[in-house]
């Protein structure tokens, strides 16, 4: 919120925090910017195929797993305050459409390194107003490459250099709440994205791993402190 000279109080603009693959409010650059700014906060998942995958497609397994962890960062964002807006299609024009149904004026994200992902962030940054933010990563690929700046091609220097490299920053917490746009934007349901399989085979999967960000981070303890995981 602001005050303008009459006393009288006006909101800050809406913020978009586009979520890629790092479906968690935990730990989130983008998220935590896009709280900071003040105003509403408005997290969006775009399913637009194939774009950040350079052409290869998502497996069952992993469509079964992002089916169910959209469902978690779901309801971690709806008790957070401001529900998860999911969409389908074209990625910038998806985006520039929801940045004029909410008032929007910014769109923060995370980086990924994937080639196909940077072109798209690209696009972003050069067609929407739009802010990018490490924190998918321990070391971003500038923190850790050669003299000459390029990426190691060899194992062994690179985790030396890793293992010399300065301690990741902390981990961020996840906000206390997200203020919600004034009026409900639009989303479609989850199922709508068609992710599960049309044969049930995946009865497997469900029996042995929980997706979300609350699971992974009860098996990353596990693992960290030697536990059965």
């Amino acid at each position: 919120m602001s005050t303008t000279r009459s006393g009288t109080q006006t909101q800050r603009p809406a913020t978009l925090v586009w979520i890629r693959r790092e479906l968690r409010t935990v730990d989130l650059p983008a998220l935590d910017a896009a709280v900071k700014r003040g105003g509403p906060v408005i997290p969006v998942f775009v399913r637009g195929p194939d774009e950040e995958q350079g052409g290869w497609a998502d497996g069952g397994a992993a469509r079964w797993w992002l089916h169910h962890s959209l469902h978690a960062l779901q309801s971690a964002t709806r008790a957070l305050g401001s529900p998860l807006v999911i969409r389908a299609g074209d990625t910038v024009s998806t985006l520039r459409a929801l940045l004029q149904e909410t008032g929007a004026d910014l769109i923060t994200f995370t980086h990924r390194v994937e080639p196909a992902a940077v072109a798209l962030a690209t696009r972003v940054a050069r067609e929407l107003p739009s802010e990018g933010f490490d924190g998918d990563l321990l070391w971003t690929p500038r923190d850790i490459a050669t003299k000459a700046g390029n990426p190691y091609r060899v194992f062994t220097p690179f985790s030396r250099r890793c293992l010399a490299a300065q301690a990741p920053a902390a981990s961020l917490p996840a906000p206390a709440s997200l203020f919600p746009p004034a009026s409900p934007v639009t989303s479609l349901p989850i199922e709508a994205l068609r992710l599960l399989p049309s044969v049930p085979w995946d009865a497997g999967l469900a029996a042995r791993w929980t997706p979300g960000c609350v699971e992974a981070q009860r098996a990353t303890m596990a693992w960290l402190t030697s536990s059965a995981v």
